[in-house]
């Protein structure tokens, strides 16, 4: 009796595992997510292009070496492209031309290939140490960002010229990048408070920041506290840095209109 008992068990066991065997090869497959941040396994998930193949391209299509409807032509470039020539520029080579070298200008020194990819109308190219947003139809507009080995976050933005940054939403600002935005995107790519110990920055003269703490400054505000009220302080303040250094050995808040040579700068790190 024992004997059939277990053997019934036995049976059973058997075909139970048989099912679950069944049941776990005709499950379709879930894809693999990548995890809540890895910059080079996020990078495999964009639609991104070669910035080598971009700026040969987007050169062949101004001077009319290469047709829009060229089977050579990646629909990204031509995307670029379209985008470039709606601000219709009255020079479109040359205004291609700042665009290449923009691009150029921030790939210099970086140790990975570098790609590009379209986000509305922004070209972003980003990596494990470095983040670099561009506006396509006004390339002197970007927002970077690069994270040292010690994890030191450097931020730079440019979202409008120098000495005619003084109004909020005028005809000179950038129309595509928002400094909140960019401030939080270039944060998240590196990780946020996992990997970034610190948020270094250099306010150059001419600058909005510049401007804003040496208005306060003349007013008498403490410079410790001055930084803090400025837009990248507040955003410091928001990622939940409560700490600053600030260095004013660069910094002698002159009144001239004409941008001095070597341009006055405030050197400040954030940290927790």
């Amino acid at each position: 009796m024992k004997l059939a008992v277990t053997a019934a068990i036995f049976a059973a066991l058997i075909t139970q595992h048989t099912l679950y065997a069944a049941t776990a090869k005709s499950a379709p497959k879930q894809p693999t997510k990548p995890k809540a941040y890895d910059p080079c396994v996020e990078a495999l998930f964009e639609k991104r292009v070669d910035a080598d193949v971009l700026q040969e391209q987007l050169y062949a299509l101004a001077d009319k070496r290469l047709s829009p409807k060229s089977a050579d032509l990646s629909k990204e470039v031509l995307e670029i492209y379209n985008d470039v020539r709606a601000a219709k520029p009255k020079n479109l080579e040359k205004q291609i031309g700042k665009l290449v070298s923009q691009m150029q200008e921030h790939s210099i020194g970086r140790s990975e290939k570098t790609f590009f990819t379209k986000v509305g109308h922004l070209l972003i190219s980003k990596d494990a140490t470095y983040y670099y947003a561009i506006e396509i139809q006004r390339p002197e507009f970007f927002a970077s960002g690069s994270l040292s080995h010690k994890g030191s976050l450097s931020m730079f933005f440019e979202f409008a010229p120098i000495h005619k940054a003084k109004v909020e939403g005028n005809p000179y600002r950038s129309k595509s990048l928002r400094g909140r935005e960019q401030y939080f995107a270039i944060f998240n790519h590196f990780g946020g408070h996992k990997r970034i110990k610190a948020v270094s920055e250099v306010w150059l003269e001419g600058s909005d920041t510049y401007a804003f703490f040496k208005k306060l400054h003349k007013e008498g505000v403490d410079p410790k506290d001055a930084v803090w009220q400025g837009f990248t302080g507040k955003m410091a303040k928001e990622a939940g840095f409560t700490k600053a250094v600030i260095n004013l050995e660069n910094y002698h808040g002159s009144d001239k209109e004409v941008i001095n040579w070597p341009r006055d700068e405030v050197d400040v790190e954030f940290s927790r």
